[in-house]
């Protein structure tokens, strides 16, 4: 009789072992972000970026900064671009960006973000001493990174050349992946698309369509990183802003021995050149009624600007990390 009683205990343990395995155990992440660090103390500024996404449960917390244009070389010859100490970025006290990026690091590991995010053009161009140095700056990081591609991370203006298929240069992207990559944060993904190409103008590749097209498919909420701002109708305000400091969406600049070259601000319709059917089939799924992207960042601008692209999806443009300027994003559920 006893050894009967026993052997229904062990059934129901193990029935419910079962279960909890099924779901019932799962666990809600708390992002390990501690607040108490702040962030002034390491010559920074934040600015707070809140996402609501239906259905999270956990919380998370991502730094998120773009253009820092860091330069870690001196050189007297850099084509077109002049030289090193004419194109160093400097923030309010004079201090070029080849520096603070040591306290971006050092703060992200310190706060213990979720994940580091980049929105491109961490390096102002692609030498090999920027390049390396980069790399192992990224490598000190404690968490997981997205290094977005921008315009600057992989050109060389001496040559007016790109070495955006350089085995060097691809290990600092995800799978040495520059055209999409992703990061599974069990909720949700965050997702960086490469979305500036070696001509100058922005558009989206096959390979970095099919990244997203594949991603796009699990169905699970995407927060979407770009180098440069997309545009819908819901940015027009953006885009009348830089057409009236620009003349342009497309501008043009004097490459001395190279001609001109190409710098197209924002991607999508009307922003002064003609999509490839790559481009305009990542915009269709980007804002079609069922997408699951809530989120885009950007960069490239140099300024901030923060709108809806549609009902659905919120977009956030960076200031520039050179000036100091980052975000914590901060995603949770919605209430």
């Amino acid at each position: 009789m006893g050894n009967m009683k026993s052997r229904k205990r062990a059934a129901i343990l193990i029935l419910i072992s079962a279960l909890c395995l099924s779901g019932c155990g799962k666990e809600v992440h708390e992002t390990a972000f501690t607040d108490s660090i702040a962030p002034e103390d390491y010559g920074l500024e934040m600015e707070t970026v809140p996402i609501s996404i239906d259905g999270v449960k956990g919380s998370y917390v991502f730094l998120y900064m773009t253009d820092d244009q860091a330069i870690f070389e001196d050189r007297e010859d850099l084509g077109w671009f002049g030289n090193t100490e004419t194109r160093a970025f400097r923030d309010e006290n004079g201090i070029p960006s080849g520096e603070n990026i040591e306290h971006w690091i050092q703060y992200a590991n310190d706060s213990k973000v979720d994940a580091f995010l980049t929105g491109g053009d961490m390096i102002d161009y692609g030498s090999a001493e920027n390049i390396q140095t980069v790399q192992k700056k990224m490598s000190e990081l404690t968490m997981p990174y997205l290094y977005t591609y921008g315009n600057h991370d992989s050109y060389i203006p001496w040559e007016n050349t790109f070495a955006d298929t350089d085995e060097t240069f691809l290990k600092v992207f995800k799978d040495n992946n520059c055209e999409f990559q992703s990061l599974d944060m069990g909720e949700f993904y965050v997702a960086s698309i490469r979305n500036y190409q070696v001509d100058g103008i922005a558009q989206i590749s096959a390979e970095a369509l099919e990244g997203f097209q594949s991603l796009y498919k699990k169905g699970k909420p995407i927060i979407l990183i770009c180098h440069v701002p997309i545009y819908t109708a819901g940015a027009e305000d953006l885009r009348k802003t830089l057409q009236n400091e620009y003349g342009e969406l497309v501008v043009q600049y004097d490459a001395g021995d190279f001609g001109t070259v190409n710098k197209s601000l924002l991607l999508g319709e009307d922003c002064g050149y003609e999509l490839t059917p790559e481009t305009e089939e990542f915009l269709n799924l980007l804002t079609a009624d069922n997408s699951p992207v809530v989120a885009v960042l950007a960069g490239h601008l140099h300024a901030g600007w923060s709108g809806n692209l549609t009902d659905k999806i919120y977009e956030y443009v960076g200031q520039p990390a050179f000036l100091n300027q980052g975000a914590l994003v901060k995603v949770q559920g919605s209430e």
